[in-house]
């Protein structure tokens, strides 16, 4: 008995794809006295280049968009942990007997990716605090209370990025199925091309040119 696993398509450069098909289009264009080729017709084909490209651009300014808002997160959320660092130090040196209590904030989040585990390792010192001795100030102006306000403000930051994410996500899935309908149709016209004319002929060798060489 055999299992066959499934594995996901691979990933299609789109702008290489966008690249490929105005190359075509122009072939098109100069073989158009002599041949129209299959698929769809110039207009059409310009159509979805256009949209391609539309897309592309979309993509690009969700990926930005989605680089900053990481950037801010990440930043904060190593500022978080930098004040937790500050906070154990302090709290090992003014309850030593709790020193394996306090310890449980480096427990393995395996699972976790980098910054949810630096959440995951606020969320958790914030509990051992609360068992230590909520009113304790590790320093001067820094409180139980406020630490929970920052970090449930982050998270909150955090979930917002997430938004940013799930746009780039969309546009990214939607520029691949785009890409994947025009490589195959760049294919498909490439194909019947190179058959259509010998490559020792002129119009091969434009074939050649202007496809093969991408």
């Amino acid at each position: 008995m055999t299992t066959t696993q499934s594995s996901a398509p691979a990933r299609l450069d789109a702008r290489r794809v966008l690249q490929k098909a105005q190359r075509i289009a122009r072939a098109k264009l100069d073989l158009l006295p002599v041949w129209t080729g299959p698929g769809q017709v110039d207009t059409d084909w310009s159509t979805t280049i256009a949209h391609l490209r539309r897309q592309l651009e979309e993509v690009e300014a969700a990926a930005g968009e989605l680089e900053k808002e990481e950037s801010k997160i990440r930043g904060a959320l190593q500022r978080q942990n930098q004040v937790v660092e500050e906070c154990l130090a302090t709290a090992l040196a003014t309850f030593p007997s709790q020193a394996n209590r306090i310890n449980l904030v480096n427990r393995a989040f395996s699972n976790a990716g980098l910054m949810r585990r630096l959440q995951l390792r606020a969320i958790s010192w914030e509990k051992i605090w609360e068992t230590l001795d909520p009113e304790w100030q590790p320093s001067p102006g820094l409180t139980l209370r406020s630490f929970r306000e920052r970090r449930l403000q982050l998270e909150s930051d955090s979930a917002e990025a997430g938004k940013v994410w799930m746009k780039w996500r969309l546009a990214d899935e939607m520029c691949q199925a785009m890409a994947a309908r025009l490589e195959q149709d760049c294919v498909k016209w490439a194909t019947e091309a190179q058959r259509r004319f010998p490559a020792d002929t002129h119009h091969g060798r434009m074939v050649g040119q202007s496809i093969l060489a991408v």
